[in-house]
């Protein structure tokens, strides 16, 4: 997959051009092509590329999504669980998602306590085929908790400890707590 990313501000005309010259490369979805405010857009763009599409992760309730799935211009839902009402959020959107037959890709992109979180959200839906791991080091992730969670040769396992097995250290939080 690729992630255009927050920051990148395409039009219609430069996301279908990108996405096709990256489509020789054989990528599963292009993610946020657009912002998530150019709906009509959106669809035009699916039209137009083989790709599939995603998008959602900056949505923040059931509504939301349920407006993007009724559109019909995306194919993959990002679901961030520490947007969306936690993890009672997280299931009532990806069982929408898997009842109108998309997907789901969980957005864990803050600390390693999401990321556990999000990895076991991900074990139980039925419609996700894939679990991002944010690839740039830094102490939330890696700082935070004992054993960070990372892929072995692309597979990512739940960890076998209680709960959701992301402990946070007291040492770490206070360490980066701001009075």
């Amino acid at each position: 997959m690729v992630d255009a990313g927050n920051g990148t501000r395409w039009d219609l005309d430069t996301a279908i051009r990108t996405t096709l010259r990256m489509e020789a490369f054989g990528i599963k979805w292009m993610e946020e092509p657009l912002h998530p405010s150019m709906v009509a857009e959106h669809k035009a763009f699916q039209a137009a590329v083989h790709t599939l599409v995603a998008a959602g992760e900056r949505e923040w309730g059931f509504a939301g999504y349920q407006r993007w799935i009724e559109c019909g211009a995306v194919d993959v839902f990002g679901i961030d669980p520490a947007r969306v009402e936690g993890v009672t959020g997280f299931r009532a959107i990806a069982s929408a998602v898997e009842q109108a037959g998309k997907i789901v890709n969980a957005h864990a992109w803050s600390t390693a306590v999401l990321t556990a979180a999000s990895l076991h959200l991900s074990l139980a839906s039925l419609a996700a085929i894939l679990f991002e791991l944010k690839p740039i080091p830094g102490p939330m992730q890696f700082d935070l908790i004992d054993e960070p969670f990372w892929h072995d040769h692309g597979l990512v396992r739940a960890s076998g400890r209680p709960g959701h097995g992301a402990e946070p250290k007291p040492e770490v939080i206070e360490r980066y707590s701001v009075a």
